[in-house]
């Protein structure tokens, strides 16, 4: 793999990840609001805005992403690795709890991710 597919892939996890992040802080009551959807009553804040545009990025990176490597390979890496991050961030950022069986699902993810990898051809 080159490594410009590896920084790609690099930047569109931290990129989606980002976007997720920033969408939950926007939505949470300390967030001030910019404007409501009035169809579902949701409030808009600045980090809604910032995270909606990181998640678009990262849609774009995600399909010259799709074009350069194996969707068999880059899937399952890329989707662990924003699973993971994402868990790692509800439990710093957010307070969420990480029980027995979160931990099992995150070490199973692992192991997949690692049996992926290691059967790429070259």
């Amino acid at each position: 793999m080159e490594p410009l597919s590896i920084i790609l892939m690099i930047i569109y996890i931290i990129v989606g990840v980002s976007g997720v992040t920033l969408i939950k802080l926007g939505s949470l009551p300390a967030a001030t609001t910019i404007f409501t959807v009035p169809l579902v009553n949701y409030a808009v804040s600045w980090q809604t805005i910032f995270g909606i545009a990181c998640y678009g990025l990262s849609f774009i990176l995600y399909i010259i992403l799709i074009a350069k490597l194996d969707l068999s390979f880059l899937t399952p890496v890329v989707t662990a690795f924003n699973y993971l991050l994402i868990m790692a961030i509800a439990f710093i950022v957010f307070g969420e709890q990480f029980t027995p069986i979160k931990i099992i699902g995150c070490s199973l993810i692992i192991i997949g991710v690692l049996m992926v990898v290691i059967n790429k051809p070259a």
